[in-house]
């Protein structure tokens, strides 16, 4: 009986990795290869807040940006290539770092306050924080009556 590709790790992981690129290149409005590079990323909820922590190595601060738009945050930005020195030949054995720009998007799973969000970015590590809206709909909320 033949084997799944998930018995192999290495084969399932070049198999989300063709997935994931043909997902974001058929995303794309003009099928151009922005957005190839995918930082990875987590989404996660503490308190009263919704955290979105991206790895983005090698990039500085001027080179992000972070928007949020209808319930989705879009954070993107622009990883520039290595330089090897020019001087002398370069002969790669394997070459895996990606480079070029990118979006990521991430829905939120909760309102969030954009205007009180915050964002970090420290030793490569983008954290944003954004604090979550209570939806008071269908609670009760008592409202004072004044006598004139």
């Amino acid at each position: 009986m033949p084997k799944s590709v998930y018995q192999y790790p290495h084969l399932a992981r070049i198999h989300q990795e063709i997935n994931s690129l043909f997902e974001r290149f058929l995303e794309s409005p003009t099928g151009s290869t922005a957005g190839l590079w995918d930082p990875p990323s987590d989404v996660f909820q503490k308190g009263e807040h919704v955290f979105i922590r991206v790895d983005l190595p090698g990039i500085e601060r001027g080179e992000i940006s972070v928007l949020i738009r209808s319930n989705a945050v879009f954070v993107r930005g622009l990883k520039r290539p290595t330089r090897y020195p020019q001087n002398a030949l370069v002969c790669f054995h394997c070459m895996e770092i990606s480079h070029g720009r990118f979006e990521k998007v991430v829905h939120m799973p909760q309102i969030v306050d954009a205007r009180n969000t915050t964002a970090r970015l420290k030793d490569g590590v983008l954290t944003v924080k954004l604090p979550i809206i209570r939806d008071r709909r269908g609670s009760e909320i008592e409202v004072p009556v004044e006598e004139e």
